[in-house]
């Protein structure tokens, strides 16, 4: 064989993995939508609980399974908050209130009638330890398709928790404006 056939089959090569690439690419839809408005409560009876997520709660995060997420899961939709910054734990992530920083995440769309889910983040946040706080921000979709945000809850460091000496020894700023586990 010649290196002109060689050549020949190292682009053919290329360019077969990059076509598998881009309909591997094509088939991830940037909005997880599971056959359900979120905007419109059915009868009544479905209420929907908008919280933005970044670290483990991400749809696929050790948490998300967990904390049963993935049953009452309706959408998530690719996000970022402004005036946040991460810091990083050793398995998760804190964000903490700051000027001109953003921060990568998704806005979880769930179904929450009793508020039972909402109750389980508090829990798991250890809102009541003053570990997290939560908070009704505003959250802007990637995909650009509410430019004014959506209203949801997330969950910001405690301000006091920097304070704590032991428990916040290895915690760091993370590198960067979004957490992969």
């Amino acid at each position: 064989m010649e290196s002109g056939d060689n050549s020949r089959l190292a682009w053919g090569y290329i360019a077969k993995k990059r076509r598998e690439q881009e309909q591997e690419n094509a088939s991830v839809p940037s909005v997880w939508d599971f056959n359900h408005d979120p905007h419109k409560e059915e009868g009544g009876s479905d209420k929907v609980l908008r919280t933005f997520v970044y670290g483990t709660l991400k749809f696929g995060g050790s948490n998300f399974i967990s904390m049963g997420l993935n049953h009452n899961l309706i959408k998530m939709v690719p996000a970022k908050i402004l005036g946040a910054t991460l810091y990083a734990f050793p398995k998760y992530p804190a964000a903490k209130e700051v000027s001109n920083s953003i921060v990568l995440g998704q806005i979880l769309y769930l179904r929450d009638e009793e508020g039972v889910i909402l109750r389980g983040l508090d829990r798991l946040e250890r809102v009541k330890d003053r570990l997290y706080y939560r908070k009704t921000i505003l959250a802007y979709p990637l995909d650009l398709s509410e430019p004014d945000g959506v209203e949801c809850e997330a969950y910001f460091i405690h301000p006091n928790a920097f304070e704590s000496g032991i428990r916040f020894k290895m915690l760091r700023k993370h590198q960067g404006e979004a957490w992969f586990e």
